[in-house]
């Protein structure tokens, strides 16, 4: 069966930027996204193993895509990659729209996400001979490389610092339209939150008016 066209309401900054870059690379946006996609499904179950949004969560995060404005994107997919996505976006119930904006903006990865997820913005070279595979010379063969496993990179540091995967770390709350999964204690409508907001704020005013021993 042929690629089929699927809906996805993505912020339509994100997409812009995306696409941009995509075209500078000359690459067909429809097969790489599809190809992306498919791959990424087996990380995306590993990575929430066990846990499942609840209804009032996936609204947040709907919520979310429209707050920051988001437009209807087009994308030719493969019939067995939206079996594939399908069967995960309902196992655990991800807002579809995130998952892929998820995708998009692991993509990307600007200096900005670097930064909050504290990665090194280029792969660090004494990594290579000690933990990571290495690049080769040979240009198509590292196109190929990358193109097998776009994250390789980016999903080992992020396990390395936050014990997380890609789909399960926690981002800034204004990234909450790309959310896989949001806990109870990070879903603003929920006690939870509120909660943890309020436990927050005592520790920092316990931390401000503690002398930590120091002579006043």
């Amino acid at each position: 069966m042929s690629p089929q066209r699927q809906s996805f309401m993505i912020p339509a900054v994100l997409w812009e930027r995306f696409s941009e870059q995509a075209k500078s690379l000359c690459l067909s946006i429809a097969p790489f996204l599809d190809h992306v996609i498919s791959h990424e499904l087996e990380h995306v179950s590993a990575d929430l193993k066990g846990l499942r949004n609840n209804n009032t969560a996936k609204r947040v995060i709907g919520g979310e895509l429209k707050r920051v404005g988001s437009k209807s994107v087009n994308i030719a997919i493969e019939p067995s990659t939206i079996e594939r996505l399908n069967a995960v976006i309902e196992e655990h119930n991800i807002a579809r729209n995130a998952l892929i904006s998820r995708i998009l903006l692991f993509l990307r990865c600007p200096d900005v996400l670097c930064n909050i997820l504290e990665i090194p913005e280029e792969v660090e070279v004494r990594y290579l001979h000690l933990q990571l595979e290495g690049m080769p010379t040979a240009p198509m063969s590292a196109m190929r490389a990358v193109y097998q496993d776009p994250f390789f990179y980016l999903r080992h540091y992020v396990q390395a610092n936050w014990g997380e995967g890609l789909y399960r770390v926690e981002l800034p709350a204004q990234l909450n339209f790309a959310a896989c999964y949001l806990s109870d204690e990070d879903n603003p409508r929920t006690a939870q939150f509120k909660k943890k907001q309020k436990l927050n704020k005592e520790m920092m005013a316990l931390i401000g008016n503690h002398n930590f021993g120091e002579k006043k």
